[in-house]
């Protein structure tokens, strides 16, 4: 499931930069391509999936704005790069925003209102640590 919609897209970025970045080359540039949209904004979604799978059940429901704001970002850039336009700076500048606050949500120093995972191993609390005296050299 997309965390965004052709329609956030077109919300943000406008109707007119869709028409440009979705058409593929030798293609008239009349009408969105909304497939070629909706295959970024899955990606997109499965990218962020991928670095909020350690602390949140996927999908994050209901959606944070946040998330929608960067999945659109990240689907941009991918749109950018598959045909007749490469990205700009503030392309590139709008995904890497995306990728470190998404970042920061993984690390846990930003947390989202979505159900976190439940840590249901038996020895969650155990840690293994470095017995006194060891430098960590190899003998």
């Amino acid at each position: 499931m997309p965390y965004a919609a052709v329609s956030d897209m077109i919300a943000r970025f406008g109707e007119s930069e869709l028409i440009e970045i979705s058409t593929p080359p030798g293609q008239d540039m009349d009408t969105i391509h909304v497939d070629a949209v909706n295959t970024a904004l899955a990606d997109a979604s499965d990218e962020i999936d991928g670095y909020l799978r350690r602390r949140y059940v996927t999908p994050v429901l209901p959606v944070p704005a946040a998330i929608v704001r960067a999945c659109c970002a990240i689907a941009r850039y991918h749109l950018c790069t598959g045909g007749r336009v490469t990205p700009s700076e503030k392309v590139t500048l709008g995904r890497q925003q995306a990728q470190a606050w998404l970042g920061k949500v993984q690390e846990g120093r930003v947390t989202l209102d979505g159900e976190a995972l439940s840590n249901d191993g038996g020895d969650w609390s155990r840690f293994q640590g470095r017995p006194a005296g060891l430098s960590g050299r190899i003998y």
